[in-house]
């Protein structure tokens, strides 16, 4: 079964350096990641998330005609992580559950 978290804390508290560390982590033991930020930040180019440390991954990026049910399908990941879901649409938060659900 799936489980769905959400970490939220003050600006500059490392929520960011948090996402690029758990992908690590998981990566480290060999297991798909999946990373999506949203289509409004675009402080450091669009698709990137960006630590304040300097460290950068790319990732999916979410608009409002984004399929992100259909992306996490085909990609198949152990894990799925969003930055900046403050952001989400109820769409987007919809679709999110629908990957937990099924």
């Amino acid at each position: 079964m799936a489980q769905l978290y959400f970490r939220y804390s003050t600006m500059n508290a490392g929520k960011s350096m948090e996402i690029l560390k758990i992908a690590h982590n998981y990566e480290e033991q060999n297991k798909k990641v999946l990373l999506f930020t949203l289509a409004i930040d675009d402080r450091y180019g669009r698709g990137k998330i960006v630590s304040r440390m300097g460290l950068q991954r790319e990732a999916f990026i979410i608009d409002n005609h984004s399929q992100i049910f259909k992306t996490v399908k085909e990609h198949m990941p152990e894990c799925v992580l969003v930055d900046e879901g403050q952001f989400l649409l109820r769409s987007h938060v919809i679709e999110f559950t629908k990957i937990v659900v099924s």
